[in-house]
């Protein structure tokens, strides 16, 4: 495997090039002293950034948590934190002390690897999917053990070499970094778009030019609505509603033949979703498919791969009958956060049926689907809803009443035609500018992944002959420790010793 390895380059165990989990000794700092306190949410997947501003009395923290210092590797051992590449070189400690989760593994430098560098082959994917498969521990709370890490073998460039290694790799991430804030403003960008068009849709801006060319008038909404909340069907499942909203001071000026109407007018029963004993569920797919908030999205359609729940027909029939769905239903979750997922049901299965934060709209003969989820999806609706919504603690709900007092706007029956088709080609467009930012962004991943594989099979940088070959410097950090005086790699001094020894690396690496 050795002669493998660049010109050099020598083959060595983690455990000969770093210190594992050094023990706590006797320390001087004393109890009222303020020490740097890191949890594992203060370490960012993958990036390496590690939050360093928060702290506690080292009396608070020195029993019971992990001990590092300047320059250490922390290194997640727990799943998922170790599958998402929690490693960070720890820096900028106050006072050059540290504690944290015992999460986390503590990988001390002999000087051998530069902490930099070490930390950019732990985060490599192909090392995480190794660690990941030696875990252990119960599923859910699997841990790497010390024991492979002991073991685990590192390419050990040489310590110049080394150095240009993590140059050029913090090189290149940062303008893989740029080029992903790039895509991220874009995103905005198509987010914010996209919100113009769903405002154009429903408030007329986006037909203006196909009305003024109409040479013959259609149906106009008060006459629509009219008829809608005037029909045989609506008026025996609901009786006589108020048809026209109470206040419209904060809601757009519409166009001539259109209307503002309550929610409650245009659509059957509004009503809510219940969630049966958990017995009555299960995800085979048998039975009546069972939505909830995870399913809904925000571009209208509806994503039962998410989790798919089903309940038997005899629940769906009798405890669930109220919340029955067909296909063509509109629903909105009404618990966030959070808010504003919209989605159409699908005609995949005959019914269907929901929990209590989902709320169904089936809008009557003359109203169109889309349109009416176009507009459930816009800010216009959504601000109204947001002020009329009701705040719990970590929670935001409407109610039933909110939502059938929803102002919708009704366009004369072609035009609301008309807006659905334009609405649609440009969202589809915009669905796949969007869909290719993604795949975008993950090149990017793939690209840092590739720096990394090329970083540590020595194609990153050149070599230089002059450099001394890593086994020179193996070899004398090995003679050190077997001299038995100041063995770097098993120094037992005070855990938290002054950084000065370990300027050189902590700077370089």
């Amino acid at each position: 495997m050795t002669a493998e390895l660049p010109p050099g380059w020598a083959q060595a165990k983690l455990d000969e090039i770093t210190l594992i989990n050094p023990p706590g000794a006797s320390t001087t700092v004393p109890d009222s002293q303020e020490v740097t306190f890191v949890p594992m949410a203060a370490v960012e997947p993958l990036t390496g950034h590690i939050d360093v501003s928060g702290t506690r009395t080292f009396g608070e923290v020195k029993k019971g948590f992990t001990r590092f210092r300047n320059g250490d590797v922390l290194f997640a051992k727990i799943t998922p934190c170790m599958e998402n590449g929690k490693i960070a070189v720890a820096r900028g400690l106050h006072e050059g002390v540290g504690c944290g989760s015992t999460e986390f593994h503590v990988l001390r430098p002999n000087g051998a690897a530069l902490p930099g560098y070490l930390r950019y082959y732990l985060v490599q994917s192909s090392f995480r999917r190794d660690a990941q498969r030696n875990m252990q521990g119960a599923v859910g709370q699997q841990r790497v053990p010390t024991d492979y890490l002991r073991e685990v073998a590192v390419p050990v460039a040489p310590l110049a070499e080394q150095k240009r290694i993590v140059s050029r790799i913090e090189e290149l991430f940062s303008e893989i970094d740029e080029g992903e804030r790039a895509l991220e403003r874009t995103q905005e960008l198509l987010k914010r778009y996209r919100q113009s068009v769903l405002k154009a849709a429903i408030t007329g801006a986006l037909t203006a030019a196909w009305r003024h060319a109409r040479s013959s008038s259609d149906e106009p909404g008060e006459a629509l609505l009219e008829r809608m909340s005037g029909s045989t069907r609506h008026r025996r499942v609901k009786g006589d509603v108020q048809a026209r909203p109470d206040d419209l001071t904060s809601l757009p000026i519409l166009p001539d033949g259109w209307i503002w109407a309550r929610a409650e007018a245009v659509c059957d029963f509004i009503t809510k979703g219940t969630t049966p004993l958990a017995s009555a569920m299960h995800s085979e797919p048998v039975g009546v498919p069972f939505i909830k908030v995870y399913n809904l999205t925000f571009d209208g359609s509806l994503d039962f791969t998410i989790d798919p729940t089903f309940v038997d027909a005899a629940t769906h029939s009798n405890a669930l009958s109220r919340s029955k769905l067909l296909p063509g239903d509109v629903v909105m979750n009404i618990v966030g956060p959070p808010l504003g997922k919209v989605s159409i049901v699908p005609d995949t299965h005959r019914e269907w049926n929901m929990n209590q934060a989902v709320a169904v709209f089936r809008p009557l003969d003359g109203l169109d689907r889309h349109f009416l989820a176009y507009y459930l999806l816009s800010r216009v609706a959504q601000d109204w809803l947001a002020s009329k919504s009701k705040a719990t603690v970590g929670q935001v709900n409407l109610t039933l009443e909110i939502c059938r007092d929803l102002p919708v706007p009704i366009p004369p029956p072609a035009e609301q035609h008309e807006i659905v088709q334009l609405a649609a080609t440009e969202l589809a467009r915009l669905d796949n500018l969007a869909s290719s930012l993604v795949v975008e962004t993950g090149r990017g991943k793939s690209l840092r992944q590739s720096v990394l594989q090329a970083a540590f099979s020595g194609q990153l940088v050149p070599q230089d002959p002059t450099d001394e070959p890593a086994s020179a410097l193996l070899a004398r950090l090995a003679a050190v420790g077997r001299g038995g005086t100041s063995a770097a790699p098993r120094r037992r001094g005070r855990p938290f010793e002054r950084a000065a020894s370990n300027r050189r690396i902590e700077s370089a690496g």
